[in-house]
């Protein structure tokens, strides 16, 4: 989306090879030459940035993954340090109340049964990916797919927990959904 508004460089990173290969499918399609996309995860963005002689960004677009991390307070820190001085953010994450109740079993069981994030999402795909499929509306790759859902665990990450944590790291709210009243 960034790419298309004019920016200089617009990264985009994903810890699946699949993600990496939809997205520069997607860039390609719509002829943006001001991207890159880099195999990685949201606690190595700093050093993943750094590589790219990169130390602070206008903006950081975060969709449905936050809450896959071992340690999202650590990595709403990393966005805010990354940020350039008047930089913003948009983050959303899953909601607990959606299809979480039935999912999360599911995602502790492969989180449980195996040690790391590709053995889990492999764990996740055998027993559960015949049911999981028909939610794969993009279909995406089965390492992306099954990663999503397995391979971290879920965090439930409350409104409430989110803007304490975020006003403490110092970011300013400009709107929130649901609506935060700031």
């Amino acid at each position: 989306q960034m790419a298309n508004l004019g920016t200089k460089l617009t990264i985009g990173v994903d810890g699946s090879q699949s993600g990496i290969n939809t997205a520069g499918a997607l860039a390609r399609h719509f002829e943006f030459e001001n991207t890159k996309f880099i195999l990685g995860f949201l606690e190595d963005l700093e050093e993943l940035l750094a590589n790219e002689g990169l130390e602070h960004v206008d903006y950081v677009h975060n969709i449905g993954n936050i809450h896959h991390v071992s340690d999202w307070k650590q990595v709403l820190g990393i966005f805010y340090r990354v940020l350039a001085p008047g930089g913003f953010t948009y983050i959303s994450w899953v909601e607990p109340s959606i299809r979480f109740g039935s999912f999360n079993i599911k995602n502790k069981i492969a989180y449980a049964l195996g040690s790391t994030p590709e053995q889990r999402a492999k764990i996740g795909g055998f027993l559960f990916g015949w049911w999981d499929q028909r939610h794969n509306m993009k279909q995406a790759g089965a390492d992306g797919f099954y990663a999503d859902l397995y391979a971290a665990f879920y965090k439930i990450i409350t409104v409430g927990q989110f803007r304490r944590e975020a006003e403490r790291l110092g970011f300013e709210f400009v709107e929130g959904d649901p609506p935060l009243d700031i």
